[in-house]
């Protein structure tokens, strides 16, 4: 089942220059793959990460496709801020956030979690979004430093033992639980990752598995950490309004309950705005937040998610290199557009 696509002669544009596109309806993904290393098809995307690196590993060694990587949204190491059952009362404290991130890998762990298709993220803005060198010089940053990770903590109030496990006074050793839905493959490999991480720095890291079809409200309530997604280049999710209630059903996806009125404030601005300088800088704004004054630590980026373009070689469009970016319109049937419609587009055709 499928559609076939004509070039319109009359196209305002000119006529363009692919002939035909036929689009084929195959719903099973595995199927997909098979039909793409046979040839039978020339392009698909979204595919997992494990479909990408069987196609890559395959068409590195022959040549005859390529997997192209379009940054789609951001896997969040999400702290709990609320106070829910077995809720660890340490993550209040932003020196054992930081300690804790400080503790991740977090290059590995994409690395490891993608299968070499993803790399870590500081922000949920991509490199080529025409303001990540700002954003970037504004964030707070958390590179992998173990020896960080001790000094926070035995500032915070844990001593680490001649076993290497921190206790509090009390002697009590540092539980914390990531939480992770069992049919998201990439999000339980990054919590097995992070918890083997933890227990390294002397941590005792447990993962859970949420099971399929628990309710929302039951999935909100992550006593430590759980990891979460959300779309690339935007912080409108870790708003107050977005935090799980039951007058939203458990719908909100700001499940760690995160809440800051100026950083609400800001956010409410950039929803309310059209001047584009303006939004520029509030964008900006919300990137840096308010982590001088050392309330936003911990909502740390670990890894993006991908949209996972593929195609056979010799199906490049109208003359040039298919080159996939992120856009904020998803807009995947102009992936061969012509000029007028590239800034709309996830993938724009580069001249040779």
């Amino acid at each position: 089942m499928g559609i076939t696509l004509t070039a319109n002669p009359s196209f305002f544009l000119g006529k363009p220059k692919i002939d035909t596109v036929r689009l084929e309806f195959t719903p099973d993904a595995n199927a997909r793959v098979a039909r793409l290393l046979s040839g039978a098809v020339d392009f698909t995307e979204s595919l997992t990460t494990d479909q990408a690196s069987v196609l890559r590993d395959q068409w590195m060694a022959n040549g005859e496709g390529a997997v192209y990587v379009a940054i789609a949204n951001t896997l969040t190491l999400r702290p709990q801020f609320r106070d829910v059952p077995n809720h660890q009362p340490a993550l209040r404290d932003i020196r054992v956030r930081r300690a804790l991130i400080h503790a991740i890998d977090r290059g590995a762990l994409a690395d490891a979690a993608s299968t070499g298709l993803s790399t870590a993220a500081d922000t949920t803005f991509p490199k080529d979004h025409y303001l990540f060198p700002r954003i970037d010089q504004a964030i707070a940053k958390y590179p992998y430093d173990t020896r960080r990770t001790d000094q926070l903590l035995t500032g915070a109030g844990w001593t680490k033992g001649d076993d290497g496990m921190f206790r509090n006074a009390a002697g009590q050793p540092f539980d914390i639980e990531v939480w992770a839905g069992v049919t998201n493959t990439i999000r339980t490999t990054a919590s097995t990752i992070a918890v083997d991480y933890w227990k390294r720095a002397g941590l005792n890291g447990r993962q859970f598995g949420i099971p399929q079809g628990s309710d929302r409200e039951f999935q909100a309530s992550f006593p430590g950490f759980d990891v979460s997604g959300g779309d690339a280049g935007g912080y409108r999710t870790i708003t107050s309004a977005e935090i799980p209630r039951p007058e939203n059903r458990f719908a909100g996806p700001n499940s760690g309950g995160y809440s800051n009125p100026e950083f609400d404030a800001l956010v409410f601005r950039l929803n309310a705005t059209l001047n584009g300088t303006e939004r520029d800088e509030i964008t900006v704004a919300t990137g840096r937040g308010l982590e001088p004054r050392g309330r936003r630590e911990g909502l740390q980026r670990w890894g993006q998610q991908s949209q996972l373009p593929v195609q056979r070689r010799g199906v490049d469009g109208p003359g040039g290199e298919l080159r996939c970016r992120p856009r904020p319109i998803y807009l995947p049937w102009k992936r061969f557009s012509a000029d007028p419609f590239r800034k709309h587009s996830s993938c724009e055709v580069l001249k040779e």
